[in-house]
Order: structure tokens, then sequence, then C-alpha cells
């Protein structure tokens, strides 16, 4: 009986075929949000749903900070910048 884990390119299968707008939206809208902010709601938004559907929470924690950052660096900048 072993506990081995799936690779990352298996886990990012599975993910992908489980929900494929949440692994190409995150991927996206995470590099995108380095543009467009706004899209990093976006990006946090599906790399929550990564964590819920694979087995490393890393992959979809860095999509979703990545893009959550991005927006609330954007709000801070409206709030008191602008």
């Amino acid at each position: 009986m072993s506990n081995s884990k799936a690779s990352l390119s298996d886990d990012l299968r599975r993910a992908h075929d489980e929900s494929k707008f949440h692994v190409w939206n995150g991927i996206g809208a995470a590099i995108a949000s380095l543009f467009v902010p706004l899209l990093g709601a976006l990006a946090a938004y599906s790399g929550y749903n990564l964590v819920q559907i694979m087995e490393r929470r890393w992959v979809g924690v860095m999509i979703g900070v990545l893009g959550a950052v991005n927006f609330l660096m954007w709000v801070v900048w409206l709030l008191f910048v602008f």
C-alpha cells in the first residue's frame, strides 16, 4: 500500500479533464493580470477552484495569489494614488 502522489503533469492533466475553464483561465488571467489588473480577480477565482480540484495545492495558490496581488495593487493605486 503506497501513498504516492501523481506527478505534476498527471495532476494538471486530471485538473484539465475536470475543468478546462479553470486551468486555462487561471493561467491566462494570471499572466494577463500583469498588464490588465482587473483580470486578477478572475485569476484568483480560478486559482481557488484549482486548489479544490488538484492534489498539489501550490499550483492553484500561486495562480490565485499572483492574480489577487495584481488586482489589489490596482485597487490601492485607484484609492490612494489616483
